[in-house]
């Protein structure tokens, strides 16, 4: 998919060919700007659009308590006990998202080594 800036919006170009790759922007996307209330189309998310159900629970009790909450302020808080965590294993026992998470210390870079972006982070 290409995307194209014209007149400030974004445009997507698809190959509508390829009928894998078709979206609809009315229904397939979320909205942060003025358009609609993201409070409020999360609300209405499946629970699977969420990592975890202890996230899902945070931030609809949030957007209850507070109808005008700040829905990235909501998630910081939430992973915020991330910042005191020592090591991977300590941040899977408080957060059961990340139970899949592999540190990037026991990936094998024999066939393909790490890009610089990559190589700047495990350092």
């Amino acid at each position: 998919m290409k995307i194209s800036a014209i007149n400030n919006f974004f445009i997507p170009k698809v190959n509508y060919l390829n009928r894998t790759n078709r979206f609809y922007l009315n229904r397939d996307t979320v909205s942060f700007s003025g358009k609609a209330n993201i409070n409020y189309e999360m609300k209405n998310l499946p629970s699977e659009a969420f990592p975890s159900v202890g996230l899902q629970n945070y931030m609809l009790q949030g957007i209850d308590e507070n109808p005008q909450a700040d829905v990235v302020e909501l998630h910081r808080q939430y992973y915020s006990g991330l910042l005191n965590c020592d090591s991977l294993d300590e941040a899977k026992e408080i957060y059961p998202e990340f139970a899949n998470v592999i540190d990037a210390k026991n990936l094998d870079f024999s066939k393909k080594p790490p890009n610089n972006v990559f190589r700047q982070i495990i350092q």
